[in-house]
């Protein structure tokens, strides 16, 4: 039975009577030793091509020579062995690692960029327009199949402890996103722990599935390089939706991979019949609530893997619970479990004290191997980051989550949702706060509130409720596209003359009135518009969809506009972006815009196109007669 926190523990005592913690390996020095002890086993592998452990750290020791200790380097670049080996280089270097996501709108990049202090650059393949005109101290462009490589025999920089190590970007209340500064300590505690607790080593192979944006794409990336496993990267990450990910896992021969509940649920949608996954061993899922009924669709399909629930936030670093899932799943969602070593969670009543068994309280995680803490937001860093007031400690910090739990008889930690508006929308914590203030950058809008309601798909999504003259939901989604990032985007926008006020002249969020939508149904007619009707239905698990539905409204979300732009493109039209599916979210809208286009077809796409035909046929549209190209 797990025990309740003792908060009065010391770590260890040396011979002194001072106060330790223990020691672990840098991440850069637990990669180095498998480079020693197997240089010729693979690290990293990529359709048809691998790297040796001795290859891998040859080329991170170049890219490391050419970096500065101490100082933010931005990366961006695409899925490849050079970007790999520039992750490795830079935590390996003393400096400071921040991903750049270049699927992130301009703006955003920039802003990520400007609140780091990023000055120095490190572009994978291609560099984004807006970074040629930026003024940076330094950039260095890395071929991402022939990244530098130089002598893997020679030592990786000593990193210590409390250095400072990379920096990922949340979501704030305050009408930015904060900045989250993470140290060395801490991600090689997780990675220990991992490695260990799951026994992962040199037999595996560890599929990575996690964007730039998140501070999961470490342990993705890394937890393989640490135990003497291979990394399997995808080669078309930008494909990798529904049947596309469970056939490239089979082909990779995948053992263990992370990913986000809603991401999952979405991928059920398509499974070839074919793939069954039977070296899949372990997966790990994080981010959002994991529910039964996820565990048994995918039990269902793969009962052979071992399914781990993970939690922690990013300021924490990494996750800080876990909970094994046994085979009788417990019902609804999963429980956070229990804290890894070196960790204890407090639960702590409205008037701060200790809660007991079964009794409701807020979170609080206590470790030394939490992040520094916010970069850009001092009020508060001093609010969430408090002095344990059981002790006399000043630096024994308590992070208080805003999560509210309760802990079960067998001492494992529950989740009972926020005590504020946060919520998580695809693994992505979101400020609903954040978005209004982003709306309310819009010339035309006076005023906004965003509130979170559970939409068709019985998943969070945002309303944002918008005072203002000479403005549509359409125009809005394109203005936000360029803002921010696709979870953060509202699926449903209601347009007020003024809003509710309480009697302290707050807004009264009870007093919204709920969306409504009034247009009647126009069924497709053309073969264009019958087949994204046809994909339309298939992504959103809707029985019809009309010429004036809007894919936001019908439940649609950033993963499933994902999932039909990736099968749009390729049908033929390999030119089309997120954001033109933003500007056009009826199937009117978007019918005349991709007939503006002209298709790029092949026989390749031209045997798509009659996939896509059987699609619209299995979902009750008219099977269309054959290309006569």
């Amino acid at each position: 039975m797990h025990s309740m926190p003792n908060l009065t523990d010391e770590l260890q005592l040396d011979p002194s009577g001072i106060q330790t913690e223990p020691r672990y390996a840098s991440l850069a020095s637990m990669v180095e030793v498998w480079a020693q002890r197997t240089p010729d086993a693979l690290a990293v592998s990529q359709a048809t091509r691998s790297w040796t452990y001795a290859q891998l750290t040859a080329s991170a020791n170049a890219i490391a020579t050419l970096l500065s200790a101490g100082e933010v380097v931005a990366l961006t670049g695409q899925q490849s062995f050079g970007l790999v080996a520039a992750m490795l280089a830079v935590l390996s270097s003393r400096s400071v690692l921040l991903t750049i996501d270049s699927n992130l709108p301009e703006h955003r990049q920039k802003l990520l960029v400007e609140q780091a202090g990023a000055r120095h650059l490190l572009v994978v393949g291609e560099m984004p327009p807006w970074m040629r005109s930026h003024s940076w101290s330094n950039v260095i462009q890395i071929d991402p199949s022939n990244p530098p490589s130089g002598n893997n025999t020679t030592p990786f920089v000593s990193t210590l402890p409390d250095d400072p190590a990379y920096i990922f970007f949340t979501s704030g209340s305050t009408g930015g996103p904060k900045g989250v500064l993470g140290t060395q300590k801490g991600l090689s505690h997780f990675l220990a722990w991992q490695s260990s607790k799951f026994q992962v080593g040199p037999g595996d192979r560890v599929a990575q599935l996690t964007n730039l944006s998140f501070d999961a794409i470490l342990r993705a990336v890394f937890l393989a390089l640490v135990s003497g496993g291979t990394l399997c990267l995808p080669s078309e990450p930008s494909a990798m939706a529904a049947a596309g990910v469970f056939s490239w896992l089979e082909e990779a021969r995948v053992t263990l991979m992370h990913t986000v509940p809603s991401l999952a649920q979405t991928w059920l949608t398509d499974i070839p019949a074919d793939v069954h996954l039977p070296e899949l061993r372990l997966v790990f899922f994080s981010g959002e609530s994991l529910h039964e009924s996820l565990i048994r669709r995918w039990r269902l399909k793969f009962p052979a893997g071992r399914i781990v629930n993970l939690y922690g936030p990013t300021e924490t670093t990494m996750v800080k619970f876990f909970y094994e899932v046994p085979g009788e799943p417990d019902p609804g969602v999963q429980p956070a479990g229990w804290p890894l070593p070196e960790t204890e969670s407090l639960l702590l009543n409205e008037q701060g004290a200790l809660c007991g068994v079964g009794e409701i309280g807020e979170i609080l995680v206590r470790t030394p191997f939490r992040t520094l803490g916010y970069i850009n937001a001092p009020e508060e860093q001093q609010r969430r980051f408090i002095r344990n007031p059981f002790r006399d400690d000043p630096s024994d910090l308590l992070y208080r989550t805003g999560d509210r739990g309760r802990y079960r008889a067998d001492g494992a930690l529950e989740i009972l949702g926020r005590l504020d508006d946060q919520l998580k929308i695809q693994g992505v914590r979101v400020e609903p706060d954040e978005v209004a203030a982003t709306v309310m950058q819009h010339p035309a809008v006076r005023s906004c509130a965003v509130i979170a309601q559970t939409g068709p798909s019985q998943r969070p999504t945002l309303v944002a409720y918008v005072v203002g003259a000479g403005i549509s939901a359409t125009g809005l989604r394109e203005y936000l596209s360029k803002e921010l990032p696709a979870p953060m985007i509202p699926s449903t926008f209601v347009f007020l003359e003024h809003l509710p006020l309480n009697s302290n002249g707050k807004v009264d969020r009870k007093a919204l009135p709920a969306p409504t939508v009034t247009h009647s149904f126009v069924a497709p007619q053309t073969q264009l518009e019958q087949v994204l009707a046809g994909l339309w239905q298939q992504a959103l698990g809707v029985g019809r969809v009309g010429l004036e539905d809007n894919f936001f409204e019908l439940g649609g979300d950033s993963l499933r506009l994902a999932q039909v732009h990736g099968k749009l493109r390729a049908l033929g039209h390999p030119n089309l972006l997120i954001t033109d599916l933003f500007q056009h979210p009826t199937i009117k809208a978007l019918a005349a815009h991709l007939s503006r286009e002209t298709p790029k077809k092949s026989a390749a796409s031209r045997a798509r196109l009659r996939a896509a035909r059987q699609i619209a046929s299995r979902t009750g549209q008219p099977v269309l007669e054959e290309d006569s190209e």
